[in-house]
């Protein structure tokens, strides 16, 4: 995954999308490599981890991401599949 990629996570039924602003490899020990996105529109998640935090007195806050956790996606063939799907 590298800056700029486009990418989507699926949570608890929300579909998340952005773009990836930074990549960080693996740190103490740690194999995987993590994203920090710039998600969009994302009022939906942020309320249900609002709604999450206020229930279980946790905090759920979480900047970055592992990245098997979010998938890339071709924005051009998810624009032009949802504009076939418009149509329909």
């Amino acid at each position: 995954m590298q800056i700029g990629d486009y990418v989507k996570q699926e949570y608890s039924g929300i579909l998340r999308l952005g773009k990836v602003k930074e990549v960080i490899e693996g740190t103490d020990g740690d194999t995987w490599s993590y994203v920090k996105v710039d998600w969009v529109d994302d009022e939906k998640y942020e309320s249900s981890i609002a709604w999450k935090e206020e229930i279980r007195k946790e905090s759920y806050y979480q900047d970055m991401w592992r990245i098997d956790n979010v998938q890339r996606i071709d924005i051009n063939k998810t624009i032009q599949t949802l504009l076939k799907l418009s149509k329909m």
